[in-house]
């Protein structure tokens, strides 16, 4: 659902260590509070507010990445497996997948970067400084000078900056996608060399 609580939820599946190791880096010897327990201490400590991050973008950013992740992989470990032994391959289907796995390792990461920013809310720095109540570093008491529309403006600008960027790139990758190689390029053993006999060893050299 996309009520950001867990009183609709029916049946847990459990898989034993994994959440200990995922938190603490641990899989025996840790103990894990609730959101509803976590709520309760941070009012007791910092008085009343609302201390719960977004569940609902939180679960599904976390899924999102993790699949994402696992995704790019098996194209990966698929890719292996048709090139084994020196193969080119020609499938159709191939080239489309390994077409359509290219933004995923990007997705991946933006997902990840939406997860640990919105899991860890209110807070700017989680957990908050231990020992010292009254340091609250929570998002919505931090200050900047700067207004909203010069954030927007900024945001808006680097947006369409980097989508004709991208346009650009499409444009010409296409186009010399197309062409394909340079009929010089395509066959360089024909080329006449001078007077060097062919039997006779050349001079290597790399262009960049």
């Amino acid at each position: 659902g996309t009520q950001n609580n867990c009183d609709n939820v029916t049946q847990v599946i459990g898989v034993p260590y994994v959440l200990p190791w995922l938190a603490e880096g641990q899989f025996t010897g840790v103990t894990l509070q609730g959101v509803e327990d976590l709520q309760a201490q941070y009012e007791e400590r910092f008085g009343p507010g609302n201390y719960k991050p977004n569940l609902f973008v939180t679960y599904w950013s976390f899924r999102a990445m993790i699949g994402l992740a696992a995704g790019s992989a098996a194209v990966a470990l698929l890719g292996l497996w048709v090139t084994r032994r020196g193969r080119i391959p020609d499938q159709t289907w191939f080239k489309w997948l390994c077409l359509l796995a290219l933004p995923m390792p990007f997705m991946a990461n933006s997902a990840g970067w939406i997860f640990t920013e919105m899991g860890r809310q209110p807070w700017v720095v989680a957990p908050n400084l231990v020992g010292v109540d009254q340091i609250r570093l929570t998002v919505d008491m931090a200050v900047s000078p700067h207004a909203a529309s010069t954030v927007w403006i900024s945001l808006i600008t680097f947006t369409l900056v980097y989508a004709a960027l991208f346009v650009v790139w499409f444009v010409l990758m296409r186009r010399y996608v197309r062409a394909g190689p340079l009929p010089h390029d395509a066959h360089p053993e024909d080329e006449p060399h001078g007077d060097i006999p062919e039997d006779k060893p050349r001079q290597l050299s790399f262009a960049y």
